[in-house]
């Protein structure tokens, strides 16, 4: 019995359709991937830190005690993580699980302060008298001793596309806080996304 095959006609209009399919699904894909690599990553690095703060704390109590310079916070915070290459006149920490970690020292005691949503329009005390506005504390960051930049492809270069590859976050007195607060809506790449993406999930600033 004679059976009838698909004409080139037909594989031509089939193999277009595919490709239409793939051009639209793709790039979601590939963004949901890079999404969920980030958001991984950062959670890894912010876990990190406060748990070898923990440790640290045990022996040395507050940050005020020992975040004097970028070398003392390297050298502890080695001692609690599993590192890779690190030495001590290293300028940053290579971990284990592939994330660069380089501290910059703000204020030796601990003592400094920072708006953690520099956008965040602070709101008047009185709608009806806008000249008295009123701080938004939850945006303020007390007894700010420095900054804790992270590369999660473990390279040693922390300037290198901010919200990206690049992030950061406070180290305060009693541990770490990420770059921008809860709630943030961030529309382009920033150290600031670091809390966006922990606390929302939100990656509007990669569209």
């Amino acid at each position: 019995m004679y059976k009838k095959g698909f004409t080139l006609a037909e594989i031509l209009i089939a193999l277009t359709l595919i490709g239409v399919i793939a051009a639209l699904t793709l790039p979601g894909l590939i963004g949901d991937t890079q999404h969920r690599d980030i958001s991984t990553s950062i959670k890894k690095a912010y876990n990190t830190l406060n748990n070898a703060y923990g440790m640290i704390y045990i022996d040395h109590y507050n940050a005020d005690k020992w975040a004097t310079s970028q070398a003392n916070v390297h050298n502890l915070l080695a001692e609690q993580m599993q590192t890779i290459g690190y030495h001590q006149n290293d300028t940053y920490i290579l971990s284990s699980d592939g994330i660069s970690y380089q501290y910059t020292s703000i204020s030796a005691d601990c003592t400094g302060s920072a708006t953690n949503d520099p956008t965040a329009a602070t709101q008047p005390e009185n709608p009806e008298d806008p000249e008295t506005p009123e701080e938004d504390d939850s945006q303020t960051i007390s007894n700010y001793c420095g900054t804790m930049t992270i590369n999660i492809k473990g390279e040693n270069n922390f300037n290198d596309r901010p919200g990206i590859k690049t992030f950061a976050f406070y180290l305060t007195n009693t541990g770490f806080i990420p770059y921008g607060g809860k709630g943030t809506a961030y529309t382009s790449p920033s150290l600031f996304v670091t809390g966006q993406v922990i606390y929302d999930g939100d990656f509007r600033y990669l569209n």
